[in-house]
């Protein structure tokens, strides 16, 4: 903001500096008039100089308030984007914790057809899992449920955190199988004060989940959100076909990656000028968690539509003050004017031997001290006479 009112500063400053320098310098004097024109330069110079010092400043102190309002918002729509997608992977845990209870059960029958349609069953009710497998307490991976003909191979990792009693999540990754962004997640299956009797993992659908979540985020006219890996690949975005794509050239993105929060006016892959807020997203991965970086995108235009509402009206109100100085400068000076030229006047009629001419000046101002002093002295020289 102090860079922008540095301009209308320089410029008030500098023409004073000229103004001082022209009254100590007696420029005007060489005019005829020269004084009245020195009082209306004073006069409008000072009510301009207000104008202009006062309006940019109430200017640029509106404009990063309202534009601080706009950024408010779109944190506020990040901090709730990014809410929704963790308390969605959480309820899927709880789901899978269920699940292997129920499972803990069919493995102690060695029931494995049990397990099978128990699998299938929530597969077909929650379309979030697009593939669950079932590993023994030796790791041997049993047999596989999921939506594709092909499946994806075992994850080790994965298997071996769940034979030690304890939950996995991976990172997210574009799964060559699906065709879209997954998450692994695995969980022990025992009963209660046992060690665990085998495990359970399964392919989390996590872009159909941020579709909803992200993709749907719309606000004003222009206004989305995009969320990208720690990698700058796009996760989610309301067009499906930008899905992928590589944005890591993003100063948003670049900031998020090092686990800053802000906004930044920048160009978009499209050339187009867009206010970007970027924060990082706390990323579910169970071993070294990267984080993702949101994003929400606005139009520049759209953005600054307040802010180049009030610069009109701020122009407008610049323009009504100048008017008025226009107004009130001519005035001022006419006063000064009407008494100057009476005691003109008088000094012609004196100078032509006229001593009975008087002024009719009157007041307690300088003005009027010198009208008195002016009759009392043509008084004297009358007398003399």
């Amino acid at each position: 903001m102090w860079i922008r009112l540095w301009l209308p500063l320089v410029i008030v400053c500098a023409s004073s500096a000229c103004f001082v320098y022209a009254l100590r310098r007696r420029w005007f004097s060489r005019f005829k008039g020269g004084f009245l024109l020195t009082v209306l330069i004073a006069v409008m110079s000072s009510g301009l100089a207000t104008a202009i010092l006062l309006g940019a400043w109430g200017y640029e102190t509106a404009r990063g308030l309202l534009f601080e309002s706009t950024v408010g918002d779109l944190k506020h729509t990040g901090d709730v984007v990014e809410a929704e997608i963790h308390e969605n992977i959480r309820i899927a845990g709880t789901h899978l914790e269920r699940l292997s209870r129920v499972l803990a059960q069919t493995l102690s029958r060695n029931d494995l057809r049990r397990a099978r349609e128990e699998m299938r069953s929530i597969q077909s009710f929650d379309g979030w899992w697009l593939q669950m497998d079932l590993h023994d307490r030796h790791g041997r991976h049993l047999f596989s449920t999921g939506t594709a003909g092909a499946s994806e191979p075992p994850n080790r990792i994965a298997v071996a955190f769940g034979l030690e009693g304890k939950p996995f999540i991976s990172e997210a990754y574009m799964s060559p199988v699906f065709k879209t962004h997954v998450l692994h997640m695995s969980i022990p299956i025992r009963i209660p004060g046992s060690s665990p009797s085998g495990v359970l993992s399964a392919r989390y659908a996590l872009q159909e989940d941020l579709k909803s979540h992200v993709a749907g985020a719309r606000f004003l006219e222009t206004g989305y959100c995009v969320l990208a890996d720690n990698e700058g690949s796009i996760m989610a975005h309301p067009d499906p076909g930008r899905i992928g794509e590589n944005i890591v050239s993003y100063p948003a993105i670049q900031s998020g990656r090092q686990g800053k929060s802000g906004w930044i006016l920048a160009k978009n892959r499209a050339g187009q000028e867009r206010l970007f807020v970027y924060r990082p997203v706390r990323g579910p991965g169970t071993i070294n968690p990267r984080d993702w970086i949101l994003l929400t995108e606005l139009e520049e235009r759209e953005a600054t539509l307040l802010i180049r509402a009030l610069g009109r009206q701020s122009a407008l109100a610049l323009g009504v003050i100048m008017i008025i100085s226009l107004i009130i400068g001519p005035q001022v000076a006419a006063s000064v004017k009407r008494p100057v030229q009476d005691l003109l006047h008088l000094s012609a009629r004196v100078r032509q031997g006229d001593f009975s001419a008087q002024t009719g000046v009157q007041g307690r101002d300088e003005m009027g001290q010198l009208a008195d002093a002016l009759n009392k002295m043509i008084h004297g020289l009358r007398e003399r006479d």
